[in-house]
């Protein structure tokens, strides 16, 4: 019963971390396409 739960865990931990490294690639991004320095 808690195999799949902490696996669960990990994987939405994996998933919240690729999707704030992506947000702040995508702030980056558009950072450097308004304001070209």
């Amino acid at each position: 019963m808690v195999a799949p739960l902490l696996e669960g865990m990990l994987l939405t931990k994996t998933t919240e971390q690729t999707i704030e490294q992506y947000e702040s690639w995508l702030v980056k991004t558009w950072t450097r396409l308004i304001a070209p320095s």
